[in-house]
């Protein structure tokens, strides 16, 4: 297992991350890529509170099986993990009652804060999976994510070809996913990676607006790993 170290600047990704399932040791560094990456999601569920205490609910949310981390496949470089891709095949991402999440991220918000955290998260759990396009020949990308100072650096990339191989091994020759309609740095990696705009079913619409849903037809180049990046 490697370290769930915090990425830092001297690190450089000169060679290909090493890509393997997350283990409760990430949920941490999950929740802070995934915190600095989606700042306005983040802030529609708790607001206006610090990075740290926003970071801090979320690892706890993690550690308490509300969402589910068996879902997130991670990328280290020297040690310290540096990219977090979510993986998804089933529809779910969590669950718990809202009385189970509030009590766990009570100790890290204050009573006001934790309440609308909770309602948030309630709310994602019961929503978000009707967004999600669910077929059996359909992996989905439910979030990709790479820390700030290594975007651009062909991490995203290693991700999106892990996600790619592990798709085809389980018999799923697509991908899917949803890039917010702002995010065009995000969208032009996905174009070249080889996605295709694609339409949300009907009863997904009202909840995608402000989103692109995509679709990847895998190919034999899509899957081309580099050493160290199969997956563990």
């Amino acid at each position: 297992m490697l370290s769930a170290q915090p990425p830092n600047d001297t690190i450089r990704a000169e060679t290909p991350p090493v890509i393997y399932p997350a283990a409760l040791a990430d949920a941490g560094i999950i929740a802070q890529i995934s915190v600095d990456a989606f700042p306005q999601l983040f802030r529609s569920l708790y607001g206006r509170r610090s990075t740290e205490r926003i970071v801090a609910a979320q690892t706890a949310l993690y550690a308490a099986g509300v969402l589910d981390l068996a879902r997130y496949r991670v990328a280290a470089l020297s040690g310290a993990v540096v990219g977090v891709c979510a993986h998804n095949t089933t529809g779910e991402i969590g669950a718990a009652t809202f009385r189970t999440i509030l009590r766990t991220v009570r100790p890290h918000l204050s009573f006001p804060a934790a309440l609308r955290a909770a309602i948030g998260v309630s709310t994602t759990l019961a929503v978000v999976p009707r967004r999600i396009p669910c077929a059996p020949d359909i992996l989905y990308i439910e979030a990709l994510a790479v820390t700030s100072h290594l975007r651009s650096h062909g991490i995203g990339t290693s991700l999106l070809r892990h996600a790619a191989a592990t798709a085809v091994t389980a018999g799923r020759p697509r991908l899917s996913l949803h890039v917010m309609r702002d995010n065009n740095r995000a969208y032009a990696l996905y174009r070249r990676f080889g996605f295709i705009d694609w339409k949300d079913p009907p009863q997904a619409q009202w909840m995608t607006h402000d989103s692109r849903l995509m679709v990847l037809n895998i190919e034999p180049h899509h899957m081309m790993l580099p050493p160290g990046s199969a997956g563990r």
